[in-house]
């Protein structure tokens, strides 16, 4: 951000002064034609000015458009994981998807694009299609939490909780967890063991 208002700053005090010292060309020279011609090399100027900062906008501002697959996938996340933030969840779900066609598959990338998907329906229900996304997470990262927390959600959504309760079980018998992770796992577990 201080780098645009920067450079718009420089942009604005260069044209002053070019206007500043035309006008007085302007009049020093008695001749109109020599003062239209000072006001067309001031336009020509201004226009080259306003393009140069659009330039510049395109080349630094906007990494995703001049920059690899892999700096636009980080792009996506990034955009995506703002906006999933800031409660845009179709916004979020797309920038996911764009994400994930750029390239390798990770499981944070995988939770993010279902629980997009999820928040941007109004009951957060996580479909099947997305389950599927869910358990490849979780294959990805085997010691990684949200995915099977989330999986269990989808299946005590389905009133399964039986199921959920056995995946969570599971997960906290085989995968290395901290103390805090075991606590969340376990409250979880509590909780479809009731409902």
């Amino acid at each position: 951000m201080l780098f645009w208002l920067t450079t718009i700053f420089i942009c604005f005090s260069i044209s002053l002064l070019m206007l500043s010292t035309l006008s007085l060309r302007a009049l020093i020279a008695s001749p109109s034609v020599d003062a239209k011609a000072n006001y067309r090399i001031l336009v020509v100027c201004m226009f080259s000015f306003v393009c140069l900062t659009f330039g510049l906008y395109a080349l630094l501002g906007s990494p995703g458009l001049i920059s690899p697959a892999s700096d636009g996938k980080q792009y996506f996340v990034k955009l995506a994981t703002q906006q999933l933030a800031t409660q845009h969840y179709q916004d979020a779900a797309d920038n996911y998807s764009k994400a994930l066609k750029q390239g390798v598959t990770t499981a944070p990338l995988l939770v993010g694009y279902v629980l997009a998907q999820a928040a941007a329906k109004t009951d957060f229900y996580i479909s099947e299609e997305n389950m599927v996304l869910l358990k490849q997470a979780a294959s990805l990262a085997p010691n990684d939490i949200y995915p099977v927390v989330y999986l269990a959600l989808a299946l005590h959504q389905r009133r399964k909780n039986k199921e959920a309760v056995a995946i969570l079980q599971q997960f906290l018998t085989s995968a290395q967890l901290t103390q805090a992770e075991k606590a969340k796992i376990k409250a979880f577990i509590m909780q479809y063991k009731i409902g």
